[in-house]
């Protein structure tokens, strides 16, 4: 889901708070430079200053977003995940203290959400980043 319309009008659906929400977390994930540089690829340079730059981001739309964010998880020093994407499931699995893991999988269809392997790895990048703050911290 994109965000909408609705959006510009400074009205947001809870879905689409939950969509920025994340979004955000993972642009600071990332650092603000890698954040940054992706607006600018995606505006040709030009970052729309009249729209918040979080509902810019396309983490949750885009593979061309959102697997830097996976060699990212990929390659981190102490709790590097392993990130396995098959079919409509990811699962990232961390060996810091033993065998963590995080999967995203949708066992049925659900008419409210996509069941793909893109929202699904967007779902486990976004879990992994929430437990991987809570192990930094």
């Amino acid at each position: 889901m994109a965000l909408n319309k609705n959006v510009a009008k400074g009205i947001k659906t809870r879905q689409e708070n939950e969509l920025l929400e994340n979004n955000k977390l993972i642009a600071e994930f990332m650092g603000m430079d890698s954040f940054k540089d992706s607006l600018a690829s995606l505006h040709q340079g030009k970052i729309n200053v009249d729209v918040d730059v979080y509902e810019q981001a396309q983490y949750h739309t885009s593979w061309d977003w959102l697997m830097p964010v996976v060699e990212k998880i990929e390659n981190l020093d102490r709790l590097a995940g392993i990130v396995t994407i098959n079919q409509n499931c990811c699962t990232i699995k961390s060996n810091m203290l033993g065998d963590n893991t995080i999967m995203s999988k949708q066992a049925g269809s659900n008419y409210q959400e996509a069941n793909t392997k893109l929202s699904n790895t967007y779902k486990a990048v976004v879990e992994f980043i929430k437990w991987y703050s809570e192990k930094e911290d």
